[in-house]
């Protein structure tokens, strides 16, 4: 996708990002169009999940069309295909409660093709957010080619995972490890008013595979399948 892509809980990122928003993109480029901005929140129910949907899009052209619409209708589209398809594999379907989909300038995003995961307490969430978008930012401005973003708040601590489309020597690593630890650091400290050390860890890109033999999906999934959510 071509904007960021947020989900919560985290543990369903790669099933929106497979099943929803990278489809959800695809269709969007026969009209021009990006989605530049996509949150998604994943609620539970029994062997339902209830999606709500925030997308930002942009027109790619001065042709007029109801870019609305149209995600709506791709959205409801998809959310049918994967109740059929991968949901039926683990009898769960897939529902939307809620779409917010809001046009906003070409390029507003400015965030490349990155997507950003936040994990840790409810009210850190929306600066550890914030420290994602601002760290891939600054890593595009670098020239880095950056896949995946991922803060997690352990303890008084944060662990800062960056996943790299491109191969960087030890040496690099530990340079950049060292940059971006100081300024996620600042970051944090500014929003929050407390300082929080952060690890930083520089990976290679995560091999493209099946959600079906992915070890994390399946026991998310059974865990659906085999009895209702707490």
């Amino acid at each position: 996708m071509e904007g960021l892509l947020e989900v919560d809980p985290p543990d369903y990122y790669p099933i929106i990002d497979k099943l929803f928003a990278d489809k959800l993109q695809r269709a969007l480029d026969t009209f021009g169009a990006v989605v530049e901005d996509m949150k998604v929140r994943v609620v539970p129910k029994g062997r339902e999940l209830n999606l709500f949907f925030y997308v930002e899009a942009s027109h790619g052209s001065f042709q007029a069309y109801d870019i609305e619409g149209i995600i709506q209708g791709i959205l409801e589209k998809l959310c049918g295909e994967a109740t059929s398809s991968f949901g039926s594999f683990y009898g769960v379907s897939f529902h939307i409660a809620g779409m917010e989909v809001k046009e906003v300038p070409k390029g507003s995003g400015r965030r490349g093709s990155i997507s950003l995961t936040v994990n840790g307490p409810q009210e850190v969430k929306p600066a550890l957010a914030r420290v994602g978008k601002g760290i891939g930012i600054k890593l595009r401005e670098w020239g880095y080619r950056v896949r995946a973003l991922d803060l997690k708040m352990e303890g008084d601590a944060v662990r800062l995972t960056i996943t790299m489309e491109q191969k960087l020597d030890r040496a690099t690593r530990i340079s950049l490890s060292d940059r971006l630890s100081e300024r996620a650091e600042a970051y944090l400290r500014s929003l929050l008013g407390v300082r929080y050390p952060v690890a930083v860890e520089i990976v290679g890109k995560e091999k493209e595979d099946d959600l079906s033999q992915r070890e994390d999906v399946r026991e998310l999934m059974n865990r659906l399948r085999n009895g209702p959510s707490r």
